[in-house]
């Protein structure tokens, strides 16, 4: 592995496969190390004749963070976005920080499986390319910098970080030690992973996160994300009223992803840029906030994405989801703030 600048500084790169014998236009990966998607995590540039390595899209290659430029690159980011006056970040993915340093090909979750048939991301365990140590050690710094903007009376900076699918009891290593800070919401997005829901399996969630979160810590919840298929098409319109009081009346800061509250579903697959995958865009069609064209989100002649099917009945405006709207922005005003938030 190599880790490259280029001659500007803002270019501190990437992780890169050099290999001296590769010819023009010959494709060698590394190994076999496969992107969230099921793609291999190794693309070849045929400029620089080499193969970088992406845990998502081929179009978002990996960062080297155990270069320490890099890592005060991002800081030097914060630090002009803060003197603007942000009040805070939401640091996605911290997981893939960093990769183990050999990079070897990762367990095969069923060891009889023939290699070169393992295509999911699924059917690897991560443990090379995940939660590494040091990640939280890189996730604190960040939280550093942002304190230093944090002083001005009333004026805190928030941080929060999405971990995708860890066990709780790793999600909430990233609120911190007792003595050092890491972040204010490692966001809760584990009533989003239920595909059928019960008392029992609603609670087994709720009693887990609170039973795990550090003392003096504030709770979190969602029940929709960009990263999650949507309310209505994993549980059914008839849990959206439901789901969404539970969201509003339970202990903490309730998280609302748009177009929960009136029951916005999955976009179905069109056609879009092979680049994509419809599974990581099926949640994020334009809000519906009526029946005119695009509804109402935009008047160009299309969208990047299409808007759902129902949006002539689903909407804002619509009277079927008027009272649940009233009902939804009401509960909102009964929500405490953490300590420190004003």
């Amino acid at each position: 592995m190599s880790g490259m600048f280029l001659s500007s500084k803002l270019t501190t790169i990437l992780l890169l496969f050099t290999n001296k014998s590769l010819d023009p236009g010959q494709n060698i990966q590394e190994n076999t190390l496969l992107s969230v998607y099921g793609n291999s995590s190794w693309h070849f540039d045929e400029v620089r004749n080499q193969c970088y390595f992406h845990q998502f899209m081929k179009e978002q290659p990996d960062l080297n963070f155990r270069n320490p430029d890099v890592q005060e690159e991002i800081k030097e980011i914060l630090r002009f976005w803060l003197t603007k006056g942000v009040d805070g970040f939401s640091f996605d993915a911290v997981k893939f920080l960093l990769e183990a340093k050999h990079l070897r090909d990762e367990i095969q979750v069923n060891k009889t499986q023939i290699p070169d048939t393992v295509t999911q991301y699924s059917e690897l365990y991560h443990d090379f390319t995940t939660t590494q140590v040091g990640m939280h050690d890189i996730v604190r710094s960040f939280r550093q910098t942002m304190d230093q903007y944090s002083t001005e009376p009333g004026r805190y900076r928030f941080m929060g970080t999405e971990a995708y699918a860890e066990s709780i009891d790793r999600t909430v290593m990233y609120y911190g030690l007792p003595f050092i800070q890491e972040v204010d919401f490692p966001f809760n997005n584990y009533l989003t992973m239920l595909d059928t829901v019960s008392g029992n399996s609603v609670y087994e969630v709720i009693t887990s996160w609170m039973e795990n979160m550090p003392e003096g810590k504030w709770p979190n919840w969602m029940i929709g994300g960009p990263d999650s298929s949507r309310l209505t098409s994993r549980l059914g319109n008839q849990y959206v009223n439901v789901m969404n009081m539970l969201l509003f009346t339970l202990p903490g800061t309730p998280i609302t992803y748009y177009g929960e509250e009136i029951g916005m579903g999955n976009i179905v697959a069109t056609n879009l840029n092979e680049s994509y995958d419809i599974n990581t865009l099926r949640s994020k069609s334009p809000m519906q906030w009526d029946n005119s064209s695009n509804a109402g989100f935009s008047e160009a002649s299309h969208t990047w994405l299409p808007t759902n099917s129902d949006y002539h009945t689903v909407n804002v405006d619509s009277c079927s989801v008027t009272h649940a709207r009233v009902q939804w922005r009401d509960l909102g005003t009964l929500q405490p703030l953490p300590p420190g938030f004003k």
